[in-house]
Order: C-alpha cells, then structure tokens, then sequence
C-alpha cells in the first residue's frame, strides 16, 4: 500500500538530522566553544554549553553555572540534604563533577554525540528537582537491609 512506501527510517533519520542542523548553534569564545542544543530546560529555555579543550584528546563540557542557578531560582534550597543528595546520585550517574554552581564532564575529544547529549540529560534531570517536594524524611529502605541479610 501507499502507506508503507511512505516510512522509512532514512526519511526519519533525514528530518531528525536537519531539525539539529537548524538549530544547533555555535560561537567561538576565548576559552572554546559555546553551543546552544535543541534540549530545554523545564522552563523552556534552550540549554546552552560550554565546550574547552583541556588536551588533544579531552574536553570538558560545562553549563557554566546556569543549571544549578536556576533550580535555586525556583526557590529549591539546592544545599538541603534531599536535594543535595539527589544531585550527588546524578552526578555519579553521569560522572559529572560540581564546581561550585559549575557542573562539568570530561569526554574525549573530538566530541561524540552521545556523551554532548548524555551530559544534556543529566542537566535536564538536575533542573525537574525544582519539582521534588519532599517535607519529611524518607521512610527507611526495609528492602535494602533484607537483601544484605
């Protein structure tokens, strides 16, 4: 039928790549790169990096401060000890490493698609504890004692 001469994972592949190509947008600073990705923040804002080449072979990919910033600009107390362990348990996840308000990640250089966009992810999952509403500690994990039994 006329319908599955019509998809095809080229035509797919081709739209997804020039959605990336019209909006990917790159400058140089003195330091490196800097380049807004098609990834939002949940506020809407396009997420923008910061690419600095440390040697041949590594980078370092930083939000430059903004991630962070912006949670606390939501009124979450990012220094709480749920919010600052739930941080933690995603920089491990990612391997990312906290500066301060920075939040960076060393990749290898040239830079692979994958670790630009699994950096972006862990950015994203960093700002929605702007929605993490926890007024009272967790209950103990029974699980985890009874697995080590």
């Amino acid at each position: 039928s006329g319908v599955e001469t019509q998809i095809s994972p080229q035509i797919l592949r081709d739209g997804l790549q020039a959605f990336w190509a019209q909006s990917l947008e790159i400058a140089t600073t003195p330091r490196g790169l800097e380049f807004a990705v098609p990834q939002s923040y949940p506020d809407g804002w396009q997420i923008v990096l910061k690419l600095e080449l440390l040697t041949r072979t590594t980078a370092r990919l930083s939000d430059g401060g903004k991630t962070l910033w912006q949670l606390a600009q939501t009124g979450q107390n990012i220094e709480t000890d749920v919010v600052a362990q739930r941080i933690r348990e995603i920089c491990d996840a990612y391997q990312l490493t906290r500066d301060g308000w920075d939040l960076n990640r060393l990749i290898a250089w040239p830079a692979q698609g994958a670790d630009v966009h699994l950096f972006t992810e862990s950015l994203v999952s960093i700002a929605h504890l702007a929605y993490l509403h926890e007024p009272s500690a967790r209950p103990p994990n029974c699980s985890a004692s009874r697995s080590t039994r």
